[in-house]
């Protein structure tokens, strides 16, 4: 079984590099002049929430983040003011500045972009105050490209704090909008449905007038728009009443009388 716990010496009040004590029993000197801190150096999972990132188009957005790291360094992880405070303002400042160069609009799909931006690095583009990329001059081409700034991966930056190689996994577990975006995003997409539907039905009503047989091919779409046009504006509104189900048409045979005709009638209408 692997050990979880380190300990780095501590002599006259300052941890020493000399060693680190491993896990199980060990002799050292008594406090004053010793001691030793414990690091814990199995798998940590640091949970970051994000409130109110800014995106490009200044919306405020929520992300969750979590960042698997194991200690590789117990002597440099020991000799830091919080080390793991550390790397969650390395996390949340990075995100926040891959958040300033998206739209809004793109935040939701940017989970696994972000994610491997943490674990890797990237150039990002510089934007002006207006929100456009800055172009320069490259001096080896002569031509215009984009002025970028890099942005180390959070394993490199890490190393700082006793990290090294111990970051597993960078990982963006959820990209929140604001609720009335949210909302007002649903309420779009619901009315173009709708449109969409509206749309269909409509020509499959024109279909069917131009003699069609349910399918909305433009041939028959023509010949309906025809049919249409010779149409009194009393049966255009009565077709359109039946389409949007605001009213009911009732087909009774034409050689029935009128007591018959009514009791039919009559009985559609209560069904």
């Amino acid at each position: 079984m692997k050990p979880f716990w380190n300990g780095v010496p501590i002599l006259l009040g300052q941890p020493i590099p000399w060693y680190v004590i491993p896990d199980g029993y060990f002799w050292q000197l008594p406090e004053p002049i010793m001691g030793f801190i414990n690091v814990f150096i199995g798998q940590t999972d640091l949970d970051i929430a994000i409130k109110k990132a800014l995106s490009q188009d200044n919306v405020e957005i929520d992300v969750d983040a979590l960042v698997q790291a194991k200690v590789s360094d117990p002597y440099t992880w020991a000799s830091i003011e919080n080390p793991d405070k550390a790397l969650k303002t390395l996390v949340e400042r990075n995100i926040r500045v891959y958040t300033n160069i998206k739209h809004s609009t793109e935040m939701p799909g940017q989970k696994v972009g972000f994610s491997t931006n943490l674990e890797k690095g990237v150039k990002i583009p510089v934007l002006d105050k207006k929100g456009n990329i800055i172009m320069i001059e490259d001096e080896k081409t002569g031509t215009m490209i984009e002025k970028t700034v890099e942005i180390e991966s959070v394993p490199v930056t890490a190393k700082q704090w006793g990290f090294g190689n111990g970051i597993a996994k960078c990982i963006i577990n959820d990209i929140r909008l604001p609720d009335e975006m949210v909302k007002a995003n649903v309420k779009k997409e619901v009315e173009l449905a709708q449109v969409v539907s509206e749309t269909t039905q409509q020509n499959l009503f024109l279909s069917l007038l131009g003699g069609g047989g349910g399918e909305t091919n433009e041939e028959d779409i023509s010949k309906g728009r025809k049919v249409w046009g010779t149409m009194s504006g009393e049966e255009r509104a009565k077709n359109i009443q039946a389409e949007r189900g605001k009213r009911k048409v009732i087909t009774v045979d034409g050689n029935a009388g009128d007591f018959t005709k009514g009791g039919v009638a009559g009985a559609e209408i209560r069904r």
